[in-house]
């Protein structure tokens, strides 16, 4: 071969090793710059440029024509090849976090060896000579060429030997898999080490391979570490992405267990000063137990004290795994319920003082029940006698009068021991049969007294034809409007007050239509929404002085409300108000009025008829008031049965003893022993002769519910006060007709 065919082939491995040569560059500048904050990256910028200047400087040999040139050019590219090994095995033990005493080793050797690059590039060791490839090189046989190759040969066993131990510590996938491809790039250098390290000593030509494959294998590394950068989820790259500006405390732990960093939050609720809380365990911070940081899944929420501060915290412990699912660290972010739950502990007891109040309540409106109704009781029984026993019609009158007052005051009541169920929409309709005209002159008959100590005017008028007949639910319409005409009374203090009885028509369904009109002070637009509150009035100067609980429209609206029913109002200050309600009712026959007086009034015509006789029968009556054993004595006597009354519990126990009695009425609540003690005696006690006796209870509690309850503590039957004859028939006759 000719010396131009020399030139050329000279030039072509030449141009190869240089362009090896500046790629290796160019990747390690590259990545120097990219992450120069990165340990490793700062490490393969070095290698990569004493790999750069191994591929140069042989390059240059390699082209060179003249044999002391080539010693120089090679004395170069030595410095490149032991600087490489240096440095390249400082960055492969980086990857190894135990074995100690191995890592100080290897690096040990790769410095003692560059003490041979004096006595291996002298005259003495190699021979230059051209070739037709290029410049090449033998090694001349001495001590120093042959601790080179057994250099290069400890170098080489310790890569692999490295390798090996990264494969083989902590377990984990990634790092496995950066051990092999490391294992590949380490191989492919070793191979080339063969025909220009090993050989030449033999006195075979070098071949430059291992200035090339040095190069690939230094750019492969290169490869191996952005696997790494971009598969590697650690304490280090964490910390870019968790600012300090954050208030919540966030602590970082490694995948041993250990904290390894922590924000300025965590430091600021800890108290500490960075230091302090290194290598510390969680549950060394909190009342954890200790295995607190070993669960399912990648998250576990956990409540604990701090043993630091005696905080209460909201533990949020995050699992952070790699691509192989193996775990690389913990972040903790700690949340401070302690306000929260000081706020819950005060709510608890708030509900448990609400719930104290609300049985006392209940209490308290049981009691006045029956505190309430047992004097009413006296008063409509003792009327109900004077309406059957009485001849004179004025003396009927002023009863009827009093039986109207008086059931409205019961019904009063029960619109108060109801509110709490008007508000919990637990009261039902209770549609029957009604006489629109009774109700109305019901409504005159009270308004017309409470008018004549004002002197106002009252009257009811009928806008149109109306029936008389309606099913609906009367005590509700009752209710409705004793509040609406009450209130307009209230506030009127001279004109009048106006009842509008009318009807109309809506998609082809009946609505009653009934207007209040007064001539009273009248309410502010403002106060219009909220006069229908509970417990709220129109608060201003024009109605200071005057009663009210505020109740009065609240019940209206809810209870219209029940009956798909509305109202509406219009007022003006000083000129009255007008409140209007529709409500839905089924007309019962054709008869109409239009006028009130005309109308018929079935409850003038007679009292109920008692349609019981039962001479046969003994009834014992039970209650520690006077006036209720005389009113219940009189009510029962119309039956013809055997009455007889007992003071007390005890007087009764005494007397079942000595008679008989079908009957065993019981007031609840009595001296001594109440209603629901005596049955338990009667049911247990000897001698009992009256055993078989239908015992009922009597009582004031008309709260929903109460009938089930006595039922279940074994009372046959319940009756609540104020009683009347209609009531006492009625269970009379059940048990009368069962035991006939």
């Amino acid at each position: 071969m000719g010396k131009g065919n020399y030139t050329i082939l000279a030039r072509i491995i030449s141009t190869v090793l240089y362009t090896v040569g500046l790629l290796t560059l160019i990747q390690g500048c590259r990545m120097f710059r990219k992450e120069i904050r990165n340990r490793q990256c700062r490490l393969y910028g070095i290698c990569a440029f004493f790999s750069a200047l191994w591929s140069f400087s042989f390059a240059l040999m390699w082209n060179s024509t003249n044999p002391e040139h080539a010693r120089i050019f090679r004395a170069a590219g030595m410095i490149g090849v032991f600087l490489l090994f240096v440095f390249i095995t400082t960055f492969m033990t980086h990857y190894l976090t135990s074995h100690k005493a191995f890592k100080n080793y290897t690096r040990v050797v790769t410095f003692v060896g560059c003490a041979l690059w004096p006595f291996i590039i002298g005259p003495n060791s190699v021979t230059y000579f051209s070739t037709k490839a290029g410049m090449s090189y033998t090694f001349i046989p001495n001590i120093f060429n042959t601790l080179y190759n057994i250099f290069c040969a400890l170098i080489g066993l310790n890569f692999f030997i490295l390798l090996i131990l990264m494969r083989m510590q902590a377990g984990r996938k990634r790092l496995r898999i950066v051990a092999g491809k490391l294992a590949i790039c380490c191989i492919v250098i070793m191979i080339g080490m063969i025909f220009d390290t090993l050989l030449p000593v033999f006195g075979f030509t070098a071949i430059p391979t291992s200035t090339f494959t040095q190069g690939i294998g230094v750019l492969m590394v290169a490869s191996v570490l952005k696997f790494q950068l971009a598969s590697e989820i650690n304490i280090e790259n964490i910390s870019k992405y968790v600012s300090n500006s954050v208030s919540t405390p966030i602590l970082f732990f490694d995948e041993k267990e250990y904290l390894s960093m922590e924000n300025t939050g965590a430091r600021e609720f800890f108290g500490m000063i960075e230091d302090d809380l290194k290598q510390s365990r969680l549950w060394e911070l909190f009342s954890l137990p200790v295995d607190c940081l070993t669960f399912k899944g990648d998250k576990s929420i956990r409540e604990a004290e701090c043993k630091i501060n005696n905080r209460y915290c909201s533990i949020e412990i995050n699992r952070i795994t790699d691509e192989y699912g193996d775990t690389s660290c913990y972040i903790v972010i700690i949340n401070d319920l302690t306000e929260k739950r000081d706020y819950i502990v005060r709510l608890q007891e708030s509900e448990r003082k609400a719930e104290s109040a609300n049985i006392a309540k209940s209490n308290f409106l049981a009691r006045m029940s029956h505190e309430i109704r047992t004097p009413v009781n006296g008063i409509i029984g003792m009327n109900e006698i004077i309406l059957r026993d009485s001849t004179d019609e004025k003396t009927l009158e002023s009863a009827r009068m009093v039986a109207v007052s008086a059931h409205n005051l019961v019904e009063l009541i029960n619109d108060i021991l109801d509110i709490s169920k008007l508000e919990a929409n637990r009261i039902m309709l209770n549609n029957d049969v009604y006489q629109l005209p009774d109700l109305l002159k019901e409504i005159k008959a009270v308004a017309e007294v409470r008018t004549r100590t004002k002197k106002i005017e009252f009257k009811i008028c009928i806008e149109n034809k109306v029936p008389v007949e309606l099913d609906g639910d009367e005590k509700k319409m009752r209710q409705v409007l004793m509040n609406l005409v009450g209130n307009a009374i209230k506030y009127t203090h001279q004109g009048s007050v106006t009842v509008s009885v009318g009807s109309v028509y809506a998609n082809g369904e009946f609505f009653l239509r009934i207007s209040v009109k007064d001539t009273g002070i009248g309410i502010k637009s403002e106060y219009t929404d909220k006069i229908f509150k509970a417990f709220e009035r129109g608060e201003g100067a024009e109605n200071s002085g005057i009663e009210g609980t505020g109740l009065g429209l609240y019940i209206v609206k809810n209870m219209l409300k029940i009956m798909n029913g509305t109202i509406s109002v219009k007022s003006e200050i000083g000129k009255g108000s007008d409140f209007c309600i529709e409500v839905p009712q089924k007309p019962i026959g054709s008869t109409t009025f239009t006028s009130l007086e005309t109308a018929p009034r079935k409850s003038d015509k007679e009292l109920p008829k008692i349609n019981i006789h039962i001479p046969d029968k003994r009834i014992l009556v039970v209650d520690d008031n006077e006036i209720n054993r005389f009113v219940a004595a009189e009510l029962l006597s119309y039956t013809a049965a055997t009455i007889e009354t007992a003071a007390s519990g005890r007087e009764c126990l005494e007397m079942v003893k000595r008679n008989r009695y079908d009957f065993i009425m019981l007031d609840h609540i009595m001296p001594e022993m109440d209603g629901i003690q005596v049955l338990q005696k009667l049911k247990t006690m000897e001698g009992n002769m009256s055993s078989k006796a239908v015992v009922i209870i009597l009582t004031a509690n008309a709260i929903q519910g109460a009938r089930e309850d006595y039922l279940s503590k074994g009372f046959d039957d319940y009756l609540s006060k104020p009683i009347d004859i209609v009531q006492i028939e009625n269970v009379l006759k059940k048990y009368c007709a069962s035991s006939n």
